[in-house]
């Protein structure tokens, strides 16, 4: 009898399981920047302005590279939803931070993993997450759990050109851009949302957008 009650138990949960994939969509688009991308200007006074000016001093940075920091996500998914098992990274590789801009979902554990010939020191003043992790050699990993959602800046106290930012999301429906433009969010249950972007130096835009119970929502999304 007991045999039987497990098993129906777990029918039952891969028949919830199947059900909530049969009825989700792909959400995908493409982005398009028009306008210059200019280098963003921190509050006069403000906890260590010169780093939230860095943009390194080039002439232009390739639109690809801007497109790669563009994080597209859904806003108001409902659910509970449990981090991933398998960790992020956020390494320092050629004196800088790769990727420069992480997505992750709240819960998730981020390794930061010194790939370079010379010591780093990792840390953060956000609100959202506040850490420091010390300064560390070559081929040493340490690990923060971000706990919380928002925008966490991240810094390297012996190069002060280095920058990056953690985008902690609330859910798992969210994409970064690809260095063509195109973005694609899968297995996003059907339902009215709101979709949003975040860049570090361009502003936020939002859509309505309905995904259905099969088949792609396309959204093309313009900064003009």
């Amino acid at each position: 009898m007991k045999k039987l009650k497990l098993v129906g138990a777990f029918s039952v949960l891969a028949f919830l399981v199947i059900s909530d994939l049969a009825f989700s969509g792909r959400v995908m688009g493409r982005v398009e920047i028009m306008r210059a991308v200019e280098e963003e200007k921190a509050p006069a006074g403000a906890r260590y302005s010169k780093r939230k000016t860095r943009i390194k001093q080039e002439a232009s940075r390739p639109l690809e590279k801007e497109l790669s920091d563009l994080v597209v996500y859904i806003k108001n998914a409902r659910g509970r939803f449990a981090p991933p098992r398998e960790r992020s990274h956020l390494d320092q590789s050629n004196l800088d931070f790769v990727p420069n801009v992480l997505p992750v979902l709240v819960g998730t554990i981020v390794d930061f993993t010194n790939n370079d010939a010379v010591y780093h020191n990792v840390f953060s003043f956000s609100p959202i997450k506040r850490f420091d992790l010390g300064r560390y050699p070559t081929g040493d990993s340490r690990p923060i759990t971000f706990d919380k959602p928002g925008v966490v800046e991240v810094f390297c106290d012996i190069h002060s050109h280095m920058r990056s930012f953690v985008v902690v999301l609330e859910n798992p429906y969210f994409s970064v851009v690809d260095s063509e433009g195109n973005f694609s969010i899968p297995n996003v249950p059907a339902g009215t949302y709101r979709l949003e972007t975040w860049h570090p130096k361009l502003p936020p835009q939002m859509r309505e957008i309905r995904v259905t119970e099969s088949g792609d929502t396309v959204v093309d999304i313009i900064f003009r």
